[in-house]
């Protein structure tokens, strides 16, 4: 155990640009190995939930990263441009914009019939119950309160956390709630439910770590422009299809600054945060970028930044202080 402290990875939410996420994640298994090994607890909402419980199943960055070339253009099959522009309309006046039967299927692929209590390290995966309006939290069980999710599939898991509402449909899951949808409206940026959950169960007087350290991974944030004069009185319709990427994006930005402020100030002084934020975007790039975007271009841009990130930053003491060794 690493001079006793208990290590988070938290992953934000992002749709698509889980591509920028997963290939950053797989730089850092080329140089320090498995994530698998060097983390105790893997944080992730929406696409990243799905790679948190990837990760947890076993998989390396570099096969979650094949799945979300392979199946994001099948899982938003919105190349062209008119057919992305029925879509669009389908998503304004009749329902939500994609089925989730490609993703279910990805997932199958990905995850097999794998349960959260198979998790090979501790998860915390958030979403909405729509039922009661409420944020929760699907816990694998390391602690023996911890009782209600462990059988719970992990496909299931994953349909429920990444039902952006207007996208894809919410989804049911058998004695926990018959409406899920998105865990990013609450909780895009999880690095403070891994906060909690480490000073919970996990760090302190009687518990098996001194402290913890959390490594939070931002996704691409949404930076379209919009401006005031155009939209101070926007319709309903207006608002509709940028209220939701603008919402959790939103939420990361404001729970990473509230993050920082906690922890300066010493509200948890057993614990440290450190947030891998995401590179300059110009304008060009701006322009293939957004939830749902699985064109080649999106993807090589979301690749490019990927390799921005990676120069930038996991080459920090603070980033292989995480790590117990570099490879080789």
């Amino acid at each position: 155990m690493k001079d006793k402290t208990f290590r988070i990875l938290a992953l934000d939410g992002g749709g698509i640009k889980g591509i920028y996420t997963a290939k950053v994640l797989n730089e850092l298994e080329k140089r320090y190995g498995n994530i698998l090994d060097n983390f105790d607890l893997i944080c992730g909402t929406s696409t990243g939930a799905i790679i948190a419980l990837g990760l947890s199943n076993g998989k390396s960055a570099k096969e979650i990263l094949d799945f979300y070339i392979t199946y994001g253009p099948k899982i938003f099959p919105s190349n062209n441009f008119i057919v992305r522009k029925l879509y669009g309309l389908k998503q304004l006046f009749l329902s939500n914009k994609y089925s989730n039967a490609s993703l279910q299927e990805g997932l199958e692929k990905l995850l097999h019939n794998s349960l959260i209590k198979d998790a090979k390290c501790n998860l915390c995966i958030p979403v909405v119950n729509l039922i009661d309006s409420q944020g929760m939290v699907i816990k694998t069980p390391h602690d023996p309160s911890l009782c209600r999710d462990g059988d719970l599939r992990m496909v299931d898991v994953g349909l429920a956390t990444s039902a952006a509402p207007t996208f894809f449909p919410s989804y049911s899951i058998p004695n926990i709630s018959n409406g899920l949808v998105d865990g990013g409206l609450w909780a895009n940026n999880p690095a403070f439910v891994g906060a909690v959950e480490a000073v919970s169960y996990f760090v302190g007087q009687n518990k098996p770590y001194e402290k913890f350290s959390i490594l939070s991974l931002s996704s691409i944030s949404y930076n379209k422009e919009w401006y005031p004069r155009n939209h101070k009185s926007a319709s309903l319709i207006n608002w509709s299809t940028r209220l939701f990427p603008l919402t959790i994006s939103v939420q990361s930005k404001a729970m990473d600054n509230l993050l920082k402020i906690a922890f300066s100030k010493g509200l948890f002084p057993m614990g440290d945060y450190i947030r891998i934020e995401e590179p300059y975007i110009n304008p060009n790039q701006l322009k293939y970028i957004d939830l749902d975007n699985a064109s080649d271009a999106s993807i090589g841009v979301l690749t490019d930044l990927a390799n921005c990130t990676v120069n930038k930053w996991l080459h920090k003491e603070e980033i292989r202080n995480f790590f117990n060794k570099p490879i080789g």
